[in-house]
């Protein structure tokens, strides 16, 4: 079975399962109130994107300033103005970011939530994904260029 679609090249299957996953994660918390409080869903739902993004943008700084320092003699398609200080202050605010949506005690929850399915997604990965792994074109010259700087 392929997980592309034939023709288009996306990622079906996995499109539709992560927009039902959604709706029924939005629908939890519409009707869930007797659990989760009479909050709005689009307030939650804006909160726990917020904490993803947060997340992503403080590992994509952290990424950029330990290439920086540990690989920098490789070529690079575009040079940040800003260079490591621009990314530490990045990194720094979107740190702060990540941390407001704890401070509404009406919307905790889904930051909590999303909290809970990110520790999933690692514990998946750590058991059995990074087994199955497949390396991008980027992640194959990474570890060929770290092997070939380890071994000189």
């Amino acid at each position: 079975m392929s997980l592309t679609h034939a023709k288009r090249h996306i990622p079906h299957i996995a499109l539709i399962v992560d927009a039902g996953l959604g709706f029924i994660g939005a629908l939890t918390i519409e009707f869930g109130a007797s659990i989760f409080g009479d909050v709005p869903v689009g307030a939650v739902l804006l909160n726990m994107a917020v904490f993803g993004a947060g997340i992503a943008y403080v590992m994509h700084m952290i990424a950029f300033v330990l290439l920086r320092r540990k690989l920098p003699e490789i070529e690079r398609p575009y040079l940040s103005p800003l260079g490591t200080t621009g990314a530490i202050v990045a990194g720094s605010i979107a740190f702060i970011t990540l941390i407001l949506p704890f401070l509404d005690a009406d919307y905790r929850i889904g930051v909590y939530g999303c909290a809970i399915w990110f520790a999933c997604g690692i514990i998946y990965f750590g058991v059995y994904g990074r087994k199955t792994l497949v390396y991008s074109p980027e992640e194959a010259f990474a570890v060929r260029h770290t092997a070939d700087s380890v071994s000189e």
